[in-house]
């Protein structure tokens, strides 16, 4: 059937399914003893012979299998041989060890299962994604890779990276109506597929296959297995340089050399025999073997300390490492949020508790309070209506694992501290529209029919909500406030509007319509205090790099001044503002001038993924070797853009993971 020219009611209807409900827990067991377990079987298993052929096109080794084919034909057989043995001898070793580093990260996937929200029950939960099965409603955010060939119900602010099955760079906007007429498969503008992942916005979709996935049916993948690579490494960048100059010299003495003995009156066979002996004087033959080992030794070493290292060439990367560019939250951070403080209206809060467990409460002026006031109430309503998150236990790491947002998922915890749970609320509510979160407008906002009227809810970055409404002073001040003490400060708004109006507005023009709805006149609502507490011994970690000669800079989306107290808990920078840039005025600068930033900025907030890519070309402009170090899908263009580049295994985002070429377990 052709998915994507069908309504999206009919898909429902054939796959036997609901959107707002999505399969029983009964009927999805059914269907997997029925279809089987999911697996995408387009990813190519590590082969040997690629390996060991693709060793053997490095410069170095034409150069030493030039050298080889020359001495055998001048009549010295046996060295050609030692030449070519040692050759051999360096690609077994490069290929064993390269078999080895796979064999790891194909063990670490076993442990760490890939999983995605879907709706079953009637409720968002968990699930393996080799347990999904046709008819599963998958739900989609920002950052998400998409694990099984789905037609999409709802797509707001979609745009797709489809680069591993198309080549193309670009990201792919999706929408959620039928297709008028038949179209080439990656011009299903209504259609995701299994590779590809949200670059932005938030999207459910219902699975319409599973096994081996429809772009592989197709032969159309184009298969750039695991790893990205865009940026040369300095060990091929100097061996190419050393590898250069050791050619010209051979062939400038050669050609020297020659002229003379045949000036000087030399037999030609006597002097092509000097000019031989000289050629393997100079070729390094042992330089291939030695290299590989001492790479080997540093992937073995590293992996002692629960490092991964998907490339050889990445540890001697690592070691030359100049400048590190860290992200903060979830890399220095644990990405363990929890609402600390509240202020509604003008009543101020706090909020006791642990992580994203539920037990605490809310206390205001010392005393616990029951029932907060109205104001405290309707944000609450609004954090658990616009909440996408879903919370895993853990048993073995025995912590909440949160798939989706951690700020969503700290302010439902809120919430239900409050005694409001989305249940009770949600009933009362019927979505029109919805913009998700992101780096440019920084607020997530839902419209939404209540009782006839229309309102929005919208939750986002203090800074960008408050020049979207009107602020009393003391509410900027306890933000302010918040700000100074390191915690995160999320903003509440809400506005009501005319449905009339709504239904006047075109398909083509929702977008637009309603991101101008929420542009002026919004009710600033109250704002909450979220903390995030640094990992343990961080402080200790960036103290050693910085003795080891490496300028650690963090590089964060968040306010400046929470990246400024989190920096200088750290110890990234011992001095306030002055080593702080925002976003905004890092934009402004033209190349020059951000060069002449770099030795005394330390911590540069507020920055889009384009601006640390930006940041990183900046340096490596210097000659610097520049090591990021991220877990999220906005620091991917940064992650591929440096010389090497770490990802966290354990929590990072699969996108951040795939880019990477160490991976901390």
């Amino acid at each position: 059937m052709n998915w994507y020219t069908q309504k999206k009611e009919a898909v429902l209807a054939s796959l036997k399914t609901d959107q707002e409900q999505g399969l029983t827990s009964q009927e999805a067991h059914s269907r997997l003893v029925f279809y089987g377990l999911h697996t995408t079987t387009h990813v190519q298993p590590f082969s040997l012979i690629k390996t060991f052929l693709g060793s053997l096109v490095e410069p170095l080794i034409l150069l030493l299998t030039a050298a080889s084919v020359v001495i055998f034909f001048a009549g010295d057989p046996f060295d050609a041989f030692i030449i070519i043995g040692i050759i051999l001898l360096n690609a077994t070793i490069g290929t064993f060890q390269e078999r080895r580093i796979a064999l790891m990260v194909a063990k670490l996937q076993t442990f760490r299962k890939q999983q995605s929200i879907v709706l079953r029950d009637g409720s968002k939960t968990v699930v393996n994604n080799e347990h999904l099965v046709p008819g599963d409603i998958l739900v989609l955010q920002e950052g998400d890779h998409v694990p099984a060939d789905a037609r999409i119900l709802e797509a707001y602010g979609v745009s797709v990276d489809e680069s591993v099955l198309t080549g193309e760079s670009e990201p792919v906007f999706k929408q959620s109506d039928a297709l008028e007429e038949e179209c080439e498969l990656f011009k299903q503008s209504n259609m995701l597929f299994v590779g590809s992942y949200l670059v932005t916005g938030y999207a459910s979709a219902v699975v319409v296959a599973t096994g081996v996935p429809l772009q592989s049916k197709k032969n159309t993948v184009k298969d750039e297995g695991l790893e990205v690579f865009s940026h040369q490494m300095p060990l091929q960048r100097d061996l190419a340089r050393v590898l250069t100059f050791v050619l010209w010299l051979i062939v400038f003495i050669c050609v020297s050399l020659f002229i003379i003995g045949l000036l000087a009156g030399k037999p030609f066979p006597e002097l092509l025999a000097a000019l031989i002996a000289l050629f393997m004087c100079v070729v390094p033959q042992g330089l291939p073997v030695i290299m590989t080992i001492i790479l080997v030794t540093g992937a073995y070493a590293v992996a002692r300390h629960k490092v991964v290292a998907k490339r050889l060439q990445a540890i001697e990367a690592l070691g030359r490492a100049q400048v590190a560019l860290i992200d903060k939250t979830g890399t220095l951070t644990k990405n363990e949020l929890m609402v600390v403080a509240l202020q509604a209206g003008l009543q101020e809060y706090t909020v006791t508790g642990t992580g994203y467990h539920e037990q605490g409460g809310l206390f205001c002026n010392g005393v616990q309070v029951t029932q907060v006031d109205q104001s405290a109430q309707t944000m609450m309503e609004a954090a658990v209506l616009l909440d996408r998150s879903v919370l895993e236990w853990h048993d073995y790491k025995k912590k909440w694992l949160v798939k989706g947002s951690a700020n969503e998922a700290a302010l439902r915890i809120c919430a239900h501290k409050c005694g409001i749970r989305l249940e009770t609320v949600e009933p009362a509510y019927k979505k029109l529209y919805e913009i998700p979160f992101g780096a440019q407008h920084q607020y997530h906002a839902v419209f939404y029919e209540k009782e006839g009227t229309g309102i929005l809810y919208g939750i986002g970055s203090f800074e960008a909500l408050a020049k979207r409404s009107s602020v009393a002073p003391a509410q900027s001040q306890y933000a302010q406030k918040m700000l100074d003490s390191g915690l995160r400060v999320l903003a509440f708004v809400s506005k009501e509007f005319s449905l009339a109006e709504v239904k006047t507005v075109s398909k083509e023009d929702e977008s637009s319509f309603f991101t101008g709805l929420f542009d002026e006149g919004l009710t600033f609502l109250g704002t909450v205090g979220v903390s995030d507490t640094l990992r343990e011994n961080v402080a200790q970690v960036i103290q050693r790099m910085q003795q080891a000669g490496i300028q650690v800079v963090m590089a964060t989306g968040d306010s400046a001044k929470t990246a400024s107290y989190m920096a200088r808990s750290a110890g990234i920078c011992a001095l306030p503002e002055h080593t702080v840039m925002k976003g905004t005025e890092f934009q402004k600068l033209s190349d020059t001038q951000l060069g002449s930033y770099l030795a005394t900025t330390s911590v540069y907030a507020r920055l889009l993924p384009t601006d640390k890519v930006r940041l990183v070309q900046a340096f490596q402009r210097q000659g610097k070797v520049v090591m990021v170090i991220g877990d999220g899908i906005n620091d991917v263009p940064a992650l591929l853009q440096a010389q090497v580049s770490v990802a966290m295994a354990g929590t990072g985002s699969e996108a951040a993971k795939e880019a990477a070429h160490i991976l901390l377990l």
